[in-house]
């Protein structure tokens, strides 16, 4: 019995080694940190097919498994291909490891490929671009494009659209359809044969437009009086989701007198461009502190359709004014003369890129004027 009990002691640290190595080589199961997907977002025509790539970090090349969240507007397959069923907006999912990616798609018509071809070259946070092709290149056709929301307010109140255009052409000219002078504004805003098409210089007084936004362009082929030869074609494209850019401003010896305003505009960043205006504090007030109800203004946050409101004043002026800056700005009496005296204003700033679009939300200096003097 002693004897047995000896050997048992000497291999306890034998079992106990054993079970240590054990432990030292079983292997640690690396895990996906991260997941990047591309394209991240795209927009499709019904019957279309898009290849997804996901790039890894780690690079461990394991499998992805895809997913549509809504496979009667887009399917996938298990590689990763994107294949456009219907029309609407779905979201395809990329997983593994417990991480995730994800592509928005965006799925439109296609063209009626009797009539026109139509082609989206680009697509930026304030601004959709496309290529027209008519079947016919002597055909007459017309081009209008604006916001969801500006093109139902039109087409409420009017049978079509071309019956919208056909109103616009007698209001400008003054005359009626089939004059000269109605045809000579007509010819202004028609077009023939392959087009590249800015959305932004034809939708009129709604550019630049908002970020994330629908878009429509309505094309149609028409005769010498704007009248329809073929059906009307929609079609929808949102701009890019908006894109935040970390500077702020600073605003030094804000002095009002009477009738205008001093003061140095210092931004955090002297590289980003902004946008600056000084607005009666009763205008501004109306987007900054909305009433129940007017909190989103066609689709947008108050306060960011205030800023879209200010840039779209200034496309609209001929010559447009110096409103977009870069570094220091000194507000002077040549920049603002002609405010009225004793009344509330408020200089307003955001970030302003071009393709871009808002890249800070407003910020907001209120001041009073002196009283007149005499």
């Amino acid at each position: 019995m002693k004897r047995t009990i000896f050997y048992l002691l000497l291999l306890l640290p034998l079992l106990t080694l054993v079970s240590c190595d054990d432990d030292v080589n079983t292997p640690v199961e690396q895990k996906v940190e991260t997941l990047t997907i591309t394209p991240d977002q795209a927009t499709m025509t019904i019957g279309q097919s898009l290849q997804l790539q996901v790039t890894q970090q780690p690079n461990l090349n394991k499998s992805v498994t895809f997913r549509s969240l809504n496979a009667e507007l887009a399917t996938v397959s298990d590689k990763g291909v994107v294949t456009a069923v219907a029309k609407g907006e779905t979201t395809i999912l990329a997983e593994v490891d417990g991480v995730s990616a994800t592509c928005k798609i965006t799925i439109q018509e296609p063209a009626p490929k009797e009539d026109f071809a139509i082609e989206i070259l680009r697509v930026t946070a304030t601004n959709v671009y496309i290529k027209v092709t008519p079947k016919d290149p002597e055909m007459l056709y017309s081009v209008n494009a604006g916001t969801r929301e500006r093109y139902d307010r039109i087409l409420n109140n009017l049978q079509n659209q071309p019956n919208a255009n056909r109103e616009w052409w007698k209001a400008v000219s003054g005359d009626e359809i089939g004059s000269a002078g109605y045809r000579e504004a007509m010819a202004r805003e028609s077009f023939k044969g392959t087009r590249e098409f800015d959305l932004g210089e034809i939708s009129g007084s709604d550019y630049p437009y908002p970020a994330d936004h629908t878009i429509v362009a309505r094309i149609y082929g028409m005769d010498q009086d704007g009248y329809e030869l073929t059906k009307v074609i929609e079609l929808e494209q949102k701009t890019k989701p908006r894109t935040m850019l970390n500077f702020t401003f600073n605003v030094e010896n804000l002095t009002p007198s009477d009738s205008w305003v001093s003061a140095l505009v210092r931004p955090s960043d002297m590289t980003k461009s902004y946008f600056y205006a000084i607005q009666s504090k009763h205008y501004v007030d109306y987007y900054r502190n909305p009433k129940p109800g007017n909190e989103v203004l066609d689709g947008v946050p108050a306060k960011e359709m205030m800023c879209y409101k200010l840039v779209q004043s200034v496309h609209q002026m001929d010559p447009m004014p110096d409103a977009f800056k870069v570094g220091e700005l000194q507000i002077n009496e040549e920049t603002n003369t002609g405010l009225r005296s004793n009344t509330d204003y408020v200089l307003v700033l955001f970030g302003w890129d071009k393709d871009l679009g808002l890249t800070t939300d407003p910020a907001y200096f209120d001041f009073k004027t002196k009283p007149a003097e005499g």
